[in-house]
């Protein structure tokens, strides 16, 4: 299991051995944070909402919601991602959640930084 780029928008995971879900085998997973979009975090609030799994949440925090905005950063189904062993699981929602964490304080950054500018 490796992430083999510091970058968290993109997460490569290997699998030490090879994973059968639904007649497929899979022998690493690659997720794309970067390539997602407003609308795809509306549209895991509408899925979790729908299937009665939206409560109080908060997103980084929320394995749910971690596992399925992996399966829409890394096109596959959030069963496939939950049907890994646990310390493939596991790295996953680290990768996801990284991302969010990441994302939030980069944008306060460029918030500030954009506000000084303006003012200074």
């Amino acid at each position: 299991m490796t992430d083999t780029n510091k970058n968290t928008e993109v997460f490569e995971l290997k699998l030490k051995k090879p994973h059968k879900w639904e007649n497929q085998t899979y022998t690493s997973l690659s997720f794309d944070f970067g390539k997602l979009n407003g609308n795809d975090y509306l549209e895991i609030e509408r899925e979790m909402f729908d299937s009665g799994e939206l409560r109080f949440y908060k997103a980084p925090s929320d394995p749910h919601f971690l596992t399925r905005l992996a399966a829409k950063a890394g096109n596959v189904g959030s069963d496939v991602i939950k049907s890994l062993p646990l310390k493939h699981f596991s790295a996953i929602q680290e990768a996801a959640r990284r991302f969010l964490i990441y994302t939030e304080s980069e944008t306060e950054m460029e918030t500030e930084e954009s506000e000084e500018s303006a003012t200074g």
